[in-house]
């Protein structure tokens, strides 16, 4: 008798974000960059900001990261802004440079809340919602799958303090309270291109 083998069925797009949440929990090294082009109406003023991060997060053998953000809003001048984490006998300290003065913080962590603090790319896998399959893509050599899904108002704040991004934009516009700059905007439409073998996003718009 002959027997005939079936390929196994290709991961869904909500199975390939599980897998990319488990991947990076277990990686022990982990580098993203992101860009972000924004444009702001502030009392009657309008401001164009671009932002770039580059964090570097490390696992092993000590849970540590740095992260670079720099962000251009033309006139009103550029700021780079460096931080370095720490996380060392349940105490998390954070280092932040913000191009004249540096700054310290400390707080008490358990491990697993610093290790999704300091892993923002979990944040967007676990709050995207709706998600819609739009077929495969090869992006920087790694075949991926494109996945569009919705973030609430609520979510993007979440994604953006995650990022720094709100920080870096609250110290540029002169400490305006932006605590819910995000969570009023409404729900945003979001594409991500996850690894087809782990999971892990290679690209967010």
């Amino acid at each position: 008798p002959s027997s005939v083998s079936e390929e196994p069925a290709p991961p869904t797009a909500e199975e390939l974000l599980v897998m990319g949440q488990k991947a990076l929990m277990e990686a022990e090294s982990l580098r993203y960059t992101a860009n972000m082009e924004m444009t702001m109406t502030l009392m009657d003023q309008t401001i164009e900001a671009v932002s770039t991060s580059v964090s570097d997060t490390f696992q092993n053998p000590q849970i540590k990261s740095k992260s670079v953000t720099t962000t251009d809003m033309g006139e009103m001048g550029t700021q780079e802004t460096t931080s370095y984490t720490v996380y060392e006998d349940g105490v998390v300290t954070v280092y932040t440079y913000d191009g004249t003065n540096w700054y310290s913080q400390q707080m008490e962590m358990d491990l697993e809340q610093i290790q999704q603090a300091m892993n923002s790319t979990q944040v967007y896998l676990e709050l995207i919602t709706d998600l819609k399959e739009e077929g495969n893509e090869t992006v920087n050599g790694v075949e991926t799958m494109k996945v569009a899904g919705t973030y609430s108002g609520d979510a993007l704040q979440k994604v953006m303090d995650s990022s720094g991004a709100a920080s870096s934009l609250g110290s540029l516009t002169g400490g305006l309270d932006l605590s819910n700059l995000y969570s009023e905007m409404g729900d945003l439409t979001a594409t991500m291109w996850l690894d087809l073998e782990t999971g892990i996003p290679v690209q967010y718009e």
